[in-house]
């Protein structure tokens, strides 16, 4: 390997920008990710993430829209209800 990148790596260990906790996990995904790995451990978590991220990048091909971390999905044929509502 050049020493380039071997510098490169070996900087990788050693990053001095420092994050609260609220901006680390900001998005739902982390979110999502640090609670899983509390629950289920690491090694669990990061296989569950890597699927979770390798069904975004699918979706994100396939249906050419950008990633929206704030999307809530709704089953096909399901109504959407409104909390508070009145059915009529």
């Amino acid at each position: 390997m050049s020493s380039r990148l071997m510098s490169l790596i070996a900087g990788l260990g050693h990053r001095t920008e420092t994050y609260s906790i609220d901006e680390a996990f900001a998005d739902p995904v982390s979110k999502w990710a640090h609670q899983l790995r509390e629950k289920s451990g690491w090694q669990k978590a990061v296989v569950a993430l890597a699927n979770k991220n390798a069904h975004i990048l699918w979706a994100v091909f396939v249906r050419g829209r950008a990633f929206d971390a704030h999307h809530v999905s709704v089953k096909p044929g399901a109504a959407m209800t409104v909390p508070g509502a009145a059915a009529g």
